[in-house]
């Protein structure tokens, strides 16, 4: 089993418990769904368990999925996905976002993520982990960093997916042509704290700003918009648990014209506010 060493984020946890743990494995996160999250791509692999109250019904490569009360689902790295939920009926969420390239350094050998989502009935034994997790997180102690390491590797030592990892930004479906244009595109945008605007790329390339989408998705299975966000979202997780700077200071990193546009825009992705993330987060540093 991994072993962790844990120390506490620069900021302690408020009143309410920890929102999230995060470590070089990724972010495990426990809250009560109350927002609908905008449609997305990342480079993570996602695992949301759900533990009771209504259902969430998911939009995955555009195709409907439902996840009741006690099932889960899988999400592979750069699926595109949305969620909703009622706000009428309380929902509790544990969600784990995990780096594939720590899984292929950590896990055994055979530990991958398929490369299709699936929903999936949560075993016993990962439901008295979770209880133990959704504990440790509302109720913060002075060795709640252990427990939450702990738990988090029992976790993901119990989810045990198989099947092909995907942990690059990879074409999705080339349908035939392969245009050297759009892997330059996507590789500038992965470079630029996505501050690139896609009307300007695609001027520089030639194209239109229709055949410039259209291309991009056929590509990678997502249009340009969303990969711009994904490293926005990225970079700003990184400023926002990695640093000190303001909520001002990386609005104006990230290129967004004001703080507010930017904690709306974090809030769409997370269904959390960029202060809450910060003070409400546990460090944990793996080996």
């Amino acid at each position: 089993m991994m072993e962790f060493n844990t120390t506490r984020s620069p900021k302690a946890p408020g009143a309410q418990g920890a929102l999230l743990a995060t470590g070089r494995f990724g972010r495990v996160m426990g809250n009560w769904a109350h927002r609908k999250i905008t449609m997305q791509a990342h480079d993570e692999i996602q695992i949301t368990f759900n533990l009771g109250g209504g259902r969430l019904h998911y939009q995955i490569d555009d195709a409907p999925v439902v996840v009741n009360p006690g099932q889960g689902v899988t999400i592979p790295a750069w699926r595109k996905h949305s969620r909703d939920v009622d706000p009428n009926v309380p929902t509790y969420l544990i969600v784990m976002a995990i780096s594939p390239a720590w899984l292929r350094a950590h896990r055994k050998t055979g530990c991958h993520v398929s490369g299709e989502s699936e929903v999936f009935t949560v075993p016993g034994s990962l439901e008295r982990i979770l209880a133990h997790l959704r504990f440790s997180l509302t109720n913060i102690s002075l060795d709640a960093p252990a427990q939450v390491a702990a738990l988090v590797n029992a976790l993901i030592d119990g989810v045990s997916p198989t099947g092909s990892p995907a942990p690059l930004l990879t074409s999705f479906s080339l349908k035939g042509y392969w245009d050297k244009r759009i892997i330059d595109a996507a590789d500038r945008i992965q470079k630029c704290n996505g501050r690139t605007v896609v009307d300007q790329l695609a001027k520089e390339y030639g194209l239109s700003r229709s055949h410039f989408y259209s291309r991009f998705s056929a590509h990678f299975g997502f249009s340009p918009q969303l990969l711009i966000n994904a490293v926005r979202m990225k970079t700003a997780l990184h400023l926002l648990l990695g640093g000190d700077g303001s909520i001002a200071t990386i609005s104006d990193v990230l290129g967004f014209s004001t703080p507010g546009h930017f904690t709306r825009f974090f809030t769409k992705h997370t269904g959390e506010t960029p202060r809450s993330y910060r003070t409400r987060n546990l460090s944990l540093e793996s080996l």
